[in-house]
């Protein structure tokens, strides 16, 4: 591991990020999570429907990338869902094989509420967050709910 993929944060060490959808707002929480050193590229993988979203992604952050829902979310132990409410159905059906393979799921989702997505996935580790526009340069203000089974340490 080179200096530059070296973490500030010890705690995310061995964690695997992934994002089920990649726009704008999860582009966003990627640029942050590098430029704060929190993981390095190597722990976070996009996943989008467009191939030409990977290279883009690939190219600008060095994370990996996949078409492929499920792979990316059966690899991870944080998945963060940042998708549009339209397709959230489809979206849990592909994730529910992969069960509570995540340790903790994080739903950036507007208007979906914690209790679909537990339901969805089979997964009750669920918090749901509200980033605003400003998150994009890192100066936003994020308010947060978690499920019932998401414990202290989810929590901090």
């Amino acid at each position: 591991m080179t200096p530059e993929s070296q973490t500030n944060h010890p705690s995310f060490k061995d964690t695997i990020i992934a994002f089920i959808g990649s726009g704008v707002m999860a582009e966003a929480m990627i640029g942050g999570l590098l430029r704060q050193k929190i993981v390095t590229p190597e722990q976070i993988v996009a996943s989008d429907p467009l191939d030409a979203r990977h290279a883009e992604l690939r190219e600008r952050y060095g994370i990996r990338t996949t078409g492929d829902n499920a792979a990316a979310c059966t690899e991870s132990d944080v998945l963060i869902l940042s998708i549009k409410p339209q397709v959230i159905d489809k979206v849990l059906s592909d994730l529910r094989p992969a069960g509570t393979n995540p340790k903790l799921v994080l739903s950036i989702i507007a208007g979906v509420h914690i209790q679909h997505i537990v339901e969805g996935m089979g997964n009750p580790h669920v918090v749901r967050s509200m980033p605003n526009t400003p998150a994009r340069i890192g100066q936003g203000i994020t308010v947060w709910a978690a499920a019932p089974a998401v414990g202290d340490l989810e929590r901090d």
